[in-house]
């Protein structure tokens, strides 16, 4: 039961606890058992694995779905670890190092090493093999039990769980990511480990010499972390000077624990002193690290709400809000912040969400997992269907996206309208999946003017683009036009530059100045007001490979000629899981949705269901008859009714089970 009860209300809990209830069953029943035999050892495992799968059939009418969803997620489905993965050196060496140090920063763990140096082993949310203090001048007395079956079990416990930490395909099936949250199983072993050694040296059963030995041992591990951290170039003498010295009370608990089981070991209130002096140092550093978040921090979510229902209530269409992560308050530029007031479109949250978007988000995703953070891109903001776009305070961003116009603000939010926003989705001729060129600024412009399908029809494109000029010095390039441009959209193309300084000029006067970095191209609005007759790019060539990058300008009419060619979807109607909509078009056509795909539409035209499939490389799309047609489009949860139909089963098993013992008891009653 408590394991249906964890399942149903947190299949991410759930995921990383059933490994570990498997693993501690099976070191537990070893542990209090003297004579092992391996048929009992495997009967206990196997009989509580059932008891455990018994729980999450029982919930499979919540399972399945769930399941179904989060392994479509790119860090499930994406995964291209090895069975024989193995962590590198640099990654051996952080783990083994924060043996020695605290957790003292949420973004990362461990000082010795940079947490962007090699994979996100305990990035933001993981944690350290340090969870207790006195854990590295304690395990090494594993050695010094003299109890050797359980020394055996502990030490055999710790190769086990360092197995599972170096191959990554272990830790990739706890939990499928490089991160290390499952490192609780590590906790709980040490915590286990460190009671039974002080209990062992309270008994006496380990020496003074033992502990001196230990002691050695650990000032040796610290003074090899230190001179590492320095010959491999992670941290200059300098920081290695800062880093000594914050870590100097951590390091004098060792010598006080060390004090006390050597003299004071009798005098509990000592240990209790240390072990407070302990918790105020390690959370004293973990807070100087990371600026606390203060109330302000919050606030302004419930000012959006206000902004957002003023739009609720005077739109009952379809359509997206983006936010302008330029000029949002930090509350909005933190990853994991789901944004969803219930305004009437489809929101974006793509670590949760349908794994078939995958693609698409990757090419407008800057790095966090909100597709709204994209920088530049704004055609594509079309394709998210996309109405609302949203600023915060007087210095938002110069690049409102073309098109938006102004329409109202509210607590410091200025709130612009797309009157040429898509809805729900529209008609346009299919393009070949397979023609698409290899360039995201090529195949976000055939994006405009087709429906990208794997049975596309059309592989020919006019390009709208007019070529500028091509900037290829090594830091300051300059691009001077005869004739000056105004009233469209700039796009850079990126081959190589990693970090670099837009600047569009009218002569001396500078209009737009932007910073980005790790692009492949970016946009830039100018409108008709602004006239740009010179540009200047500012970025070295830190790789010295000669790299450079096209300059190109679509005009304000090319754009408006590409919006007024789409046949959009029209009355459209929408409750909890189901849409209706209508459109009229001549031949037979290819309809895009603003909906991410998933198997788990329906689509019935004219009544008569149709077969849905994957477009512009990420959304739901179908064919439709020429002439009027009449849409339903319904959502129904994949995988719910054989979920529902196993968890009634194991549910009347259960009942039967529990009917038949009682019956039993009552038999055996009545009999004696």
């Amino acid at each position: 039961m408590l394991v249906f009860l964890l399942t149903i209300h947190n299949y991410y809990f759930m995921y990383m606890l059933v490994p570990f209830l498997c693993l501690y069953i099976l070191f537990r029943y070893i542990w209090m058992n003297k004579l092992l035999e391996l048929k009992p050892i495997v009967f206990i495992e196997i009989k509580y694995i059932g008891i455990i799968f018994l729980g999450l059939l029982l919930a499979a009418f919540s399972l399945l779905p769930n399941a179904y969803i989060v392994f479509s997620m790119p860090r499930f489905a994406d995964n291209a670890t090895s069975l024989l993965t193995h962590l590198n050196f640099n990654e051996v060496y952080r783990l083994f190092s924060s043996i020695y140090t605290p957790v003292m920063n949420i973004f990362s763990y461990n000082p010795f090493i940079s947490s962007w140096d090699g994979i996100n082993i305990g990035w933001n949310g993981g944690g350290s093999l340090y969870s207790l203090i006195i854990f590295p001048f304690l395990i090494p007395l594993l050695f010094a039990i003299k109890d050797k079956r359980k020394k055996k079990i502990l030490l055999t416990s710790f190769l086990l769980l360092f197995i599972f930490l170096y191959f990554k395909s272990f830790y990739i099936l706890f939990q499928r990511t490089l991160e290390s949250r499952w490192f609780y199983m590590f906790t709980f072993l040490a915590a286990f480990a460190l009671t039974y050694i002080n209990e062992e040296i309270e008994k006496e059963n380990i020496t003074r010499k033992q502990i001196t030995y230990s002691l050695i041992s650990i000032i040796a591990c610290i003074f090899m972390v230190f001179v590492c951290s320095y010959i491999f170039k992670f941290n200059d003498l300098s920081s290695i000077k800062n880093i000594l010295k914050t870590l100097i009370p951590v390091y004098l608990c060792i010598i006080l624990y060390y004090i006390y089981y050597m003299k004071y070991k009798s005098l509990s209130l000592v240990l209790i002193a240390i072990l407070s002096f302990e918790a105020i140092i390690s959370g004293y550093l973990y807070c100087k690290s990371n600026t606390p978040l203060e109330e302000v921090f919050f606030k302004t979510e419930f000012l959006l709400e206000d902004v957002i229902k003023v739009i609720k209530e005077n739109d009952s269409s379809f359509y997206r809000i983006v936010l302008d992560k330029e000029s949002m308050p930090d509350y909005y530029k933190k990853a994991n912040i789901p944004f969803a007031y219930d305004f009437p479109g489809v929101s974006m949250y793509t670590s949760t969400y349908e794994g078939n978007l995958s693609n698409y988000l990757r090419r407008i995703n800057s790095g966090l997992w909100i597709y709204d953070t994209l920088f530049g891109r704004s055609e594509m903001y079309d394709q998210l269907s996309a109405k609302y776009y949203i600023t915060y305070g007087e210095n938002s961003s110069q690049s409102i996206p073309l098109d938006y116009e102004y329409l109202f603000d509210k607590n410091g939010f200025n709130v612009y309208v797309n009157n040429y926003s898509i809805g729900l989705g529209y008609a346009l001729p299919s393009y070949s999946e397979e023609k698409m060129p290899s360039s995201y600024l090529e195949q976000d412009q055939i994006m405009q003017n087709f429906i990208i399908s794997s049975d596309g029809e059309n592989s020919n494109w006019t390009n709208s683009l007019k070529f500028l000029g091509k900037l290829t010095s090594d830091s300051y390039r300059e691009l001077w036009l005869d004739i000056p441009i105004h009233d469209g959209i700039l796009y850079f193309e990126n081959f190589g530059i990693p970090c670099l300084t837009i600047e569009l000029w009218n002569e001396d006067i500078l209009i737009k100045k932007v910073t980005v970095e790790q692009f492949d191209y970016i946009d830039l609005i100018i409108n008709d007001t602004e006239y740009v007759n010179k540009i200047v790019v500012i970025g070295e060539d830190i790789y010295d490979t000669n790299l450079f990058m096209n300059v190109f300008l679509k005009s304000h009419e090319s754009l408006l000629r590409e919006k007024e060619n789409r046949k959009l979807l029209e009355n459209i109607q929408y409750s909890k899981n189901k849409l209706t909509c209508s459109i009229e078009t001549i031949d037979e056509s290819l309809i895009y949705t603003s909906i991410p795909y998933s198997k788990g539409w329906q689509v019935y035209v004219n009544g008569m269901k149709v077969n849905t499939q994957k477009v512009n490389d990420g959304f739901l799309g179908f064919d439709i008859p020429g002439g009027d047609s009449k849409i339903k489009l319904e959502y129904k949860t994949p995988l719910k009714i054989p979920g529902t139909l196993i968890s009634l089963i194991t549910f009347t098993f259960i009942i039967l089970f529990w009917i038949n013992k009682y019956k039993q008891k009552i038999f055996k009653t009545n009999k004696t």
